[in-house]
């Protein structure tokens, strides 16, 4: 059976509370106990003093020490303590009572000033001094029963467990309402979270206006609910970004079919020319969907990076040469600059996405006669791949934005991709710790900066020699 918190709250409350003052309890009774066994001692403390002036001076009068001694207790009359007075050679020489208890007293050994002497009808509290006069040695030993302490004792623990009691009873309604009040913040909070639905996506908690634990928690859970409405939001908006985008391409690609499956009597030409349109919708169709399902492993951090050593030369060479194929024909010069044997550690397949993403990116936006270049650079501890086109530039306003999903800023009509290019190489380069930035732009082009942690690769895990011949490159961006 599990317990609720209120009831666990209420028992570790009355518990410590219990502990707490048991413990005060049998510190009490201890102390009443010593304080009890202080006051008895100093009583046969200062009744042993004066026998012993009584047996002095009753020595002086009858010079006999037996004589003496029977005269010294006869003389003192003391209530509810016996007397007994010893020669030196332990004989019991007289006492105030007679019977077993002055013969035990006599035969008990006393190893201290003060001892406490069990008997069959309870215990004894018993001092024995030493004395001596007119060259006489005697043992005076008075003793007290402890009935009295002990019914004290026992009259003390009667009314400490009757308080402990009571103390029990608070300490539990105490502890309850204690925990309700403590909880009932936590309650309003589970009754509004329970009432919480898909159709009210802004509802949030309420918090307690006192800055304590349970404030600190109703922010955190209303951070939380603030997290994952922006992360529904924003799947939403990525789904239908997403539709909108996929619904150019399947609409045309449906559209072409139809009118060409329309008419009866259509030439070869005409046939090609309708596949032709297919074919570059299916592709961009493709793309698209590559370049979402990417995406989609990055916000899953799915998609882990298989690093090897490479030559980030080679791949920019690699890169521009595939990019210029597609450059030419709109009549932009692509070129690779800068250094050449630049051992990296990375991703390969990763990194040859993220320039041909910036490459792309930079002939789509550059007027025919216009040229792109990726110049590569090192410093001490970086590497800098910079994309640099000679296109209209990127507003100020828009710096921020192209890094943003399915954003194009191409002027209406334009071939451009899905505007996905630029988030994708923005997350590669983060991915191997590094970052993509729009370092300026203006009028006459825009400069993208790629820095990416640099530390040379030496021995046996350096990458081969670079060659020149020309890789396949997969445009799956």
């Amino acid at each position: 059976m599990t317990l609720s918190i209120r009831t666990r709250l209420t028992l570790w409350y009355a518990a410590i509370v219990i502990v707490v003052l048991t413990a005060a309890a049998a510190a009490m009774v201890g102390a009443q106990t010593q304080l009890g066994l202080r006051r008895l001692d100093d009583e046969l403390d200062r009744l042993s003093g004066a026998m012993l002036t009584v047996l002095a001076n009753e020595i002086d009068e009858r010079h006999d020490l037996a004589l003496a001694a029977d005269d010294a207790t006869g003389e003192i009359d003391i209530k509810g303590r016996t007397v007994v007075i010893l020669s030196s050679d332990g004989k019991l020489l007289a006492s105030n009572k007679d019977g077993p208890d002055a013969a035990f007293l006599a035969a008990a050994p006393a190893p201290s000033r003060f001892v406490t002497v069990p008997t069959s009808a309870g215990d004894l509290r018993m001092v024995a001094v030493a004395g001596a006069h007119a060259g006489l040695t005697y043992t005076i030993r008075i003793a007290a029963p402890l009935t009295a302490l002990a019914s004290e004792r026992s009259a003390l623990m009667e009314s400490l467990a009757i308080g402990l009691s009571m103390a029990l009873l608070l300490a539990g309604v105490g502890g309850w309402i204690i925990g309700r009040q403590a909880l009932r913040p936590l309650v309003a909070m589970a009754q509004e979270t329970s009432a919480m639905t898909t159709l009210t996506p802004d509802e949030r908690v309420t918090v307690p206006r006192a800055r304590d634990e349970v404030a600190q928690l109703g922010q955190a859970f209303n951070g939380l609910l603030d997290r994952l409405d922006a992360a529904m939001s924003a799947q939403r908006q990525f789904m239908a970004d997403a539709s909108h985008e996929l619904r150019t391409p399947v609409s045309v690609t449906r559209t072409t079919a139809q009118v060409t499956l329309g008419r009866e009597h259509r030439t070869e030409q005409e046939y090609r020319e309708s596949l032709t349109i297919v074919a570059e919708q299916a592709e961009r169709l493709t793309r698209m969907v590559d370049d979402m399902f990417l995406l989609a492993r990055a916000d899953a951090h799915a998609r882990p990076i298989d690093a090897i050593a490479i030559y980030l030369g080679e791949l920019v060479d690699e890169c521009t040469r595939a990019v210029r194929v597609l450059a030419e024909e709109r009549g932009v010069d692509v070129r690779a600059l800068g250094e050449q044997d630049v051992p990296f550690v990375g991703d390969e397949n990763l990194l040859r996405q993220l320039l041909v993403n910036l490459l792309e990116n930079g002939v789509a936006h550059t007027p025919p006669g216009g040229r792109v270049t990726a110049e590569l650079r090192t410093t001490e501890d970086s590497v800098e791949i910079a994309v640099t086109d000679s296109g209209p530039g990127v507003d100020g306003a828009d710096r921020d934005r192209i890094f943003e999903r399915f954003v194009r800023l191409a002027p209406s009509g334009a071939q451009t991709g899905a505007g996905l290019g630029l988030p994708i190489a923005r997350w590669i380069a983060e991915r191997h710790g590094g970052r993509l930035t729009l370092e300026s732009s203006a009028p006459k082009g825009a400069r993208f900066v790629v820095w990416l942690p640099y530390a040379p690769v030496t021995g046996p895990s350096a990458p081969p020699e670079p060659h020149v011949a020309v890789h396949q490159v997969s445009f799956d961006q």
